[in-house]
């Protein structure tokens, strides 16, 4: 996308990440925390404890994209777009994230097990129904996840 021309950037949730601690006056005033910044695209700003294991990984195999955290994505799509002028967002296990409107849907499916438990293709959870997998704009298939 980038050699496209796009301004990319990916939107995690973070899950297992290391929760951010909030002062009682930001908490009483209702401040809204910025997202975390993984990546600027030039730089891995945040491990893998503090930031979750798939957002660092991401950073790793795209260098040169810029990597953000928070559960709210709609907050840190404006964020990454304010900042960075982003016109491409990415978003991690974002099938199941509604509230922001969807262009493109790919769905990685394990091909040796498509409607077993790993839909999509995450070892962890079942995300979706093979019903709700209608929505998808692509369905990826791809090789069962090796295990030591």
């Amino acid at each position: 996308m980038q050699a496209g021309g796009r301004r990319v950037a990916i939107l995690s949730r973070g899950y297992k990440s290391v929760p951010r601690k909030r002062s009682w006056l930001s908490w009483f005033r209702g401040d809204s925390d910025p997202p975390r910044v993984v990546s600027d695209g030039k730089s891995l700003l945040l491990d893998s404890i503090t930031a979750g294991d798939e957002p660092t990984c991401s950073r790793n195999n795209l260098k040169d994209v810029i990597v953000l955290v928070d559960k709210d994505r709609v907050k840190s799509g404006r964020f990454a777009i304010d900042k960075w002028q982003i016109d491409t967002l990415l978003l991690d296990d974002g099938f199941q994230y509604l509230h922001l409107k969807h262009r493109l849907d790919m769905v990685l499916v394990d091909r040796q097990a498509p409607f077993g438990k790993r839909i999509p293709a995450s070892p962890r959870h079942v995300a979706e129904t093979p019903r709700n997998l209608r929505r998808a704009s692509y369905h990826l298939y791809h090789k069962k996840y090796g295990r030591a």
